[in-house]
């Protein structure tokens, strides 16, 4: 893996961290938290990008290399759904399309679709190329090998699918849109509030795919954040929340800093996966503030539960109250690590 920014998938595990990436913590993450100031922007906070043809293609043969490949992940209901979604398409094809069409999922079966869209290259470069590409008559910048079976699929995942797909995506950035409209402002700025860093000015883009990978939603390279438009997980004010906890994770390197920081103060080692763990609550909590009847994605699909239960109680124990107005983030940040590290080895 090179050393350029990577970061995480969104729900229930760790998965990597942001670099390259420059972020001043505010003078006030040291003073009482007040109630959140709510600051207008003169620049959007997500600029959202729907028409990404290739980019779709890609992710859609990669999901369904997985089902062929039966991994665990691709019963996820993010993704479990695409094999029903080709099994309806094919149905419209020829039995030239439809062997090209097999030969194409074959083919990501056997290669891109046995590595992870984070973690392994080329998939990363893969991702920002082909969002780079639009819509264009073919990819450029891709691996050769990925680029050939992309271009070979083509006509037929274009003639089938794409419409489908790119009206799924048009629907979602409507939704979302919207919400983003009338909600992002507070959202974002219970966030920065909270965590004491900056936004990037131009805000964050955010790439639209029918489907990406088992978490509905990931981020790698370049800033680029991806989220599955028929994810049920990504609907409403959950997508609201995806959104936000994607652009989050472009501060790992800074929280991780500073987290290590309260760590070393109290010698105490930071727990595994407490960044994530904090991503999820505030994330929830910031939507939950505005939207009172919105339930967190981590309450609502069940991320506690897959290890994270101890990480919940600790940051409801000592992290709510620091949201809700009490003590300093550096505070709150030695007291869960301190919490965290009592008497439990893997405490999350």
């Amino acid at each position: 893996m090179k050393s350029n920014q990577r970061c995480r998938v969104r729900a229930g595990v760790l998965v990597c961290s942001a670099s390259l990436l420059v972020l001043n913590l505010c003078a006030s993450s040291s003073q009482s938290q007040s109630k959140p100031k709510v600051v207008a922007r003169s620049s959007p906070i997500f600029n959202f990008h729907d028409d990404e043809f290739w980019l779709n293609l890609h992710h859609f043969l990669y999901v369904l290399g997985r089902a062929e490949n039966k991994t665990r992940d691709s019963s996820r209901a993010a993704v479990s759904g695409a094999p029903a979604d080709q099994q309806q398409g094919m149905a419209l094809l020829t039995a030239q399309e439809q062997a090209v069409w097999k030969e194409a999922v074959l083919n990501y079966a056997a290669g891109p679709a046995k590595k992870d869209l984070v973690f392994d290259d080329p998939l990363p470069a893969v991702t920002l190329a082909l969002a780079q590409a639009g819509d264009t008559k073919s990819p450029a910048g891709v691996d050769p090998s990925i680029a050939a079976v992309l271009v070979r699929a083509a006509p037929v995942y274009r003639k089938t699918w794409w419409s489908k797909h790119q009206a799924a995506n048009k629907a979602w950035r409507k939704e979302i849109e919207a919400l983003v409209k009338r909600y992002g402002t507070p959202v974002l700025s219970f966030i920065t509030n909270a965590y004491g860093l900056e936004w990037l000015t131009r805000g964050y883009d955010v790439h639209l795919s029918a489907y990406c990978n088992w978490a509905g939603a990931y981020s790698t390279t370049g800033h680029l954040l991806v989220v599955s438009s028929l994810a049920e997980g990504n609907q409403g004010t959950l997508g609201l929340e995806t959104v936000f906890h994607e652009g989050m994770h472009q501060w790992d390197d800074s929280v991780d800093a500073a987290l290590k920081e309260q760590a070393r103060r109290i010698n105490k080692p930071v727990p595994d996966r407490l960044s994530h763990a904090l991503i999820f609550f505030t994330a929830g909590e910031a939507v939950h503030h505005v939207v009172p009847e919105h339930t967190p994605y981590a309450d609502k699909s069940g991320v506690w539960q897959r290890g994270m239960t101890r990480a919940r109680e600790v940051l409801t124990e000592f992290w709510k109250p620091y949201l809700d107005g009490r003590g300093t983030r550096d505070e709150a940040f030695a007291a869960i690590i301190k919490r965290l590290s009592e008497g439990n080895p893997s405490p999350l």
